[in-house]
């Protein structure tokens, strides 16, 4: 999935009536990364195993464009894009601010979307089944 796609993700989901879109931009990339990439165990989103879902949520996060596996330090580590870093809350940014908890909000949200996404995305590889996907509204439009 490339960057701009995991980016009309991030915007779906910042806007309440494109969430089931979101969702649904989120669960097809999910699907063709997992068809590709060994490293994705969709199992680990439905399991109480918090490190198995960090694990997946690092690579959802670099397969749907909006995290990049970057060196620090010298070790590897799954840090946001800086195009999403504008929705998520930083270490840079004030707690208190109205911006902070926006963005917390927002991860918050995000975080549980993505993990029903994986779940709807892990039902649909297991039942092998063939999915129709709608394009985004805009895509429709004459």
């Amino acid at each position: 999935m490339n960057k701009s796609a995991g980016m009309a993700i991030l915007e779906s989901l910042s806007v309440d009536a494109r969430r089931y879109e979101a969702l649904a931009l989120m669960t097809r990339a999910i699907v063709r990364q997992a068809e590709v990439d060994d490293q994705i165990d969709l199992r680990a989103a439905f399991a109480k195993n918090k490190r198995g879902m960090k694990i997946l949520n690092d690579r959802l996060r670099i397969a749907i464009g909006i995290s990049e596996e970057k060196k620090v330090n010298g070790k590897p580590r799954v840090v946001l894009t800086r195009a999403a870093s504008e929705f998520f809350p930083t270490g840079m940014e004030d707690r208190a601010s109205e911006e902070f908890r926006r963005k917390e909000t927002f991860r918050g949200n995000f975080a549980n979307m993505l993990k029903r996404a994986a779940q709807a995305a892990a039902g649909i590889r297991l039942m092998e089944a063939e999915v129709e996907w709608t394009p985004p509204r805009e895509e429709r439009l004459p």
